[in-house]
């Protein structure tokens, strides 16, 4: 078997080493040569265990995408111009129209709420963070609902953007806040189902990977890596800062996961899984790993019969 690589070879097959398996991509421009990983999944998630949710919830699902990108020194400064370039770019996000669907799915119409620079204790702006809220509000101005988008550049060492998309909801808020406005009757149940986190998953994917770091480069695709990049996928049942004993909430009383059957145990509060892969991913490869990533961890929360089809039924 002969190791030569022919000079008009477009792809290149690479494996071993701290990257893994991947390709060398030969545009057909003669431009710098890219890799790509082969698409893989784990069940770590260092990201999610160290990150704090955007705010309190009774259900955070999110999207963090980890960059190790090789960026010039100007580009790892948040200006007036990439604050500028967030604002054009959030309300074309698919993630963006999440509030307004789910509350249609739950039987009433609302307007997807405007993206703000968000304000309040705990909330970090600066040259090197940024965040934006997407919110329902409750009728005394409450959170029902919450899209986040959170922006981190480097600082020193590990050279790496993260991006943080979260959907957040609390449940009684939500229902109540659109019993205001519904001209027919809301569902009763409000939890969000399985179907529906691999929904936001999807966009939350596509907001933290592509969406976003459009706001510094032109092309995430096309940024030199100095190492693979990584989307992690996390759901999380009472995100509180105070929470009492009494009051706690199970996964399942937040997330309906009837469709994978019945658990054997009772589901811890969260789980998430790490996806690499390409940042370009289209919709129909996000939905499968998406998908994928929710009946391994529904295997985690004893629910030890799931399987990916069972994704295909709808169980309201």
């Amino acid at each position: 078997m002969s190791n030569y690589i022919t000079t008009d070879a477009d792809i290149v097959e690479v494996g071993g080493g701290s990257w893994g398996r991947g390709v060398l991509l030969r545009p057909p421009d003669g431009s710098r040569a890219r890799w790509q990983p082969h698409p893989r999944m784990t069940l770590d998630a260092r990201e999610a265990l160290r990150m704090p949710a955007a705010g309190e919830a009774d259900l955070t699902v999110r999207a963090i995408a980890t960059l190790p990108w090789q960026l010039d020194e100007e580009a790892l400064e948040i200006t007036r111009l990439t604050r500028q370039r967030l604002g054009m770019l959030l309300p074309r996000a698919e993630i963006s129209n999440a509030i307004a669907l789910l509350s249609q799915w739950r039987g009433a119409a609302v307007t997807s709420p405007e993206w703000d620079r968000a304000t309040g204790p705990g909330i970090l702006q600066s040259g090197t963070a940024a965040q934006y809220d997407s919110v329902l509000k409750t009728p005394d101005g409450g959170v029902a609902v919450r899209i986040s988008a959170r922006l981190f550049l480097p600082i020193g060492q590990p050279r790496a953007v993260r991006v943080l998309i979260e959907f957040q909801a609390n449940l009684t808020a939500w229902r109540s806040t659109l019993l205001r406005t519904a001209d027919g009757v809301v569902t009763e149940d409000f939890r969000v189902t399985a179907n529906e986190v691999v929904e936001l998953w999807m966009a939350a994917w596509d907001a933290a990977a592509m969406v976003v770091p459009r706001a510094l480069v032109n092309d995430p695709q096309l940024v030199p890596l100095l190492a693979p990049s990584e989307v992690e996928l996390q759901v999380k049942a009472n995100d509180r800062v105070v929470q009492a004993a009494a009051g706690s909430q199970r996964l399942v009383d937040v997330f309906d996961l009837s469709v994978f059957g019945e658990p054997d145990g009772d589901p811890r509060p969260d789980g998430a899984a790490t996806v690499i892969a390409p940042l370009g991913f289209g919709r129909d490869d996000r939905r499968r790993w998406a998908g994928k990533a929710l009946t391994r961890l529904a295997r985690a929360w004893t629910f030890v019969e799931a399987d990916e089809s069972d994704l295909d039924r709808v169980v309201r």
